[in-house]
């Protein structure tokens, strides 16, 4: 092997940790400056089942020189598979993370956001859970690590939300639901699983985050530009799930650009890639296909399983 080589491998999150579940991912990150080996080894962890997140070492140091809280969650609990020349090691070793990431946490909201746009549906509510998840996760992470703790179990950041903002039991059941309606909504297993309706689901939003200030806009309002690239395509999810069922969206039944939008979304290992290439002149094309919002009777009929009330 060249010395200058690095091709690193690390497992983390619940892997790491040991605390696996039926609802778990398998999460690895594999590092390195030669594309072969980088590709080899995704396609390699891929097939036995885990979600692997590849970066070159330029797209890495970016995480490293932006503070990226991350790399502090790698280093608290990753666990090095492989590290040629500890080049890993040492780059975790050396990582000293901000002081604060308020910034990061307010900014988190725009994770949420996507739902401000939802008509209201049974699958709806699963993808309002979904970003729900996804965003108060987010908001979490960065509150505690502003404060000087680094908790990337979501229970555990639901309790710290709950010891720091004091909301309700039943609050914090939701929020600590919203992780098994992810995976079911991701899975289409919409008719095993029960799911607040969207308007409870906002309550419990603003109940766990009482500063979280969520407007209603139009179903087919232009795509707005939030602040990252992961929420405008989360955005546009939202837009699909207004206009087109879940079937047809899936079997790939929608105009051409829709489609080809939704296989990004399918594609959560491509979004660090895909999301980037998401700009104004897409969302420009998207504008110009004709919305056909779904009427009463059509998101009626969607529903496999009454929505009910998890609250008392």
């Amino acid at each position: 092997m060249k010395n200058d080589l690095v091709a690193s491998i690390c497992i983390f999150g619940s892997s790491a940790r040991r605390n696996v579940d039926e609802l778990s991912d398998k999460d690895v990150l594999i590092v390195s400056n030669d594309i072969d080996f980088l590709d080899a080894e995704k396609k390699k962890w891929a097939g036995r089942g885990w979600s692997v997140a590849s970066y070159t070492v330029n797209r890495f140091e970016n995480l490293i020189n932006s503070k990226s809280l991350f790399i502090q969650h790698l280093k608290v609990e990753g666990l090095i598979v492989s590290d040629f020349g500890g080049w890993l090691e040492r780059k975790l070793a050396a990582f000293v993370p901000k002081s604060s990431y308020m910034d990061e946490c307010y900014r988190s909201v725009d994770l949420i956001r996507p739902i401000e746009r939802l008509l209201n549906s049974h699958v709806s509510s699963f993808f309002a859970a979904d970003t729900l998840y996804v965003g108060i996760r987010n908001i979490g992470v960065n509150l505690l690590a502003s404060r000087n703790a680094y908790v990337y179990d979501f229970n555990e950041i639901i309790l710290e939300l709950q010891d720091h903002y004091g909301f309700s039991n039943d609050v914090a059941s939701i929020l600590k639901s919203l992780r098994s309606l992810k995976v079911a909504y991701r899975n289409r297993n919409f008719s095993e699983h029960t799911v607040p309706d969207l308007d409870e689901l906002i309550a419990v939003a603003k109940a766990a985050v009482p500063w979280l200030v969520l407007d209603t806009i139009k179903p087919n309002a232009p795509i707005r530009p939030l602040n990252c690239g992961y929420a405008r395509i989360r955005e546009v999810e939202a837009w699909c799930l207004n206009n087109f069922s879940i079937v047809d969206l899936d079997e790939e039944s929608a105009p051409k650009i829709v489609n080809s939008l939704w296989r990004q979304i399918k594609n959560p290992s491509g979004y660090s890639w895909a999301i980037n290439r998401f700009d104004e002149r897409t969302a420009k094309k998207l504008s110009k296909v004709q919305p056909s919002l779904r009427t009463s009777k059509t998101l009626t009929d969607e529903k496999k399983v009454p929505a009910r009330s998890f609250l008392p």
